[in-house]
């Protein structure tokens, strides 16, 4: 199977070892909470690594931060991001003490390992990647310059979530996904 999202391939992700990777927003468990209409948001995988979990967002729709004239537009999809990682958080808090009815149900292995979501807190740090892919309307690949705007605008709008949980955020470009080995 190929993990496609935001024009970017995810696959490595998985082929590096798929038991510690979710697909949460392919999942049976997100389809089932929003059952046809739209209500609870989701990153596109959380992933586990040592005492670590990643929640990881792909973006294709951003506008450029650089341009000053979309920095209304940067807040919205900013907001929109944080309601993405407060649903995510409140998802896997929801798992942790086990009051979901929606938590039970079965999930296909091709979308990685749902016991992710089963991670110990206690001493686990949160990190709220953020991966911009290309746009889906010019089809430019967002640059890294833009990231850093991106990260100061999505670290203020998380503040109240940033001090609960003591999450670290980082928005990061297609080129340094691939440094990462996320992406093909």
């Amino acid at each position: 199977m190929v993990y496609i999202e935001s024009g970017m391939d995810f696959t490595p992700l998985f082929d590096t070892d798929k038991s510690k990777v979710f697909y949460i927003e392919k999942s049976d468990l997100y389809q089932a909470l929003n059952q046809g209409q739209e209500g609870v948001k989701s990153v596109e995988f959380v992933m586990k690594k040592g005492r670590k979990i990643q929640f990881i967002e792909c973006k294709g729709s951003f506008p450029n931060s650089a341009n000053p004239e979309k920095k209304e537009e940067i807040e919205i999809q900013c907001q929109k991001l944080y309601n993405k990682l407060h649903h995510s958080l409140d998802l896997l808090l929801a798992k942790q003490v086990g009051i979901s009815k929606h938590l039970n149900y079965e999930f296909a292995k091709e979308l990685g390992n749902p016991e992710v979501l089963d991670v110990n807190l206690s001493g686990t740090k949160i990190i709220f990647l953020v991966v911009m892919g290309k746009n889906e309307k010019t089809k430019e690949w967002y640059k890294k310059e833009w990231c850093k705007q991106v990260q100061k605008v999505l670290n203020n709008k998380l503040i109240p979530l940033r001090k609960i949980w003591d999450i670290d955020v980082l928005v990061i470009d297609n080129e340094q996904a691939r440094k990462r080995q996320m992406i093909a």
